[in-house]
């Protein structure tokens, strides 16, 4: 998977691993949360993909999963959404 950094998605002087970035893929937001635990204590309504710095990892969301919350692999909002991780070579 490729991701794409267009400049127009950060602050001066921020990178993917900066409480700054808020980045737009079309109609899909990106948050920034620091751990899993605001992932779990958190409703990302409206949250397409995640960064998670303390796991320097990116996570997508799947309606249609029914996986459990593995503080891995996937992860739940604090409304069950399931956000799975997306390993990037």
């Amino acid at each position: 998977m490729s991701i794409i950094k267009p400049s127009t998605a950060f602050k001066a002087g921020a990178n993917w691993a900066s409480g700054d970035v808020r980045s737009y893929m079309k109609d899909q937001v990106a948050i920034f949360v620091d751990a899993v635990a605001d992932v779990n204590d958190n409703d990302f309504e409206q949250t397409r993909w995640l960064y998670v710095k303390s796991k320097s990892v990116f996570y997508v969301i799947n309606l249609a999963s029914t996986a459990a919350d593995d503080g891995d692999l996937v992860l739940h909002d604090n409304i069950g959404r399931r956000y799975e991780k997306q390993i990037v070579a």
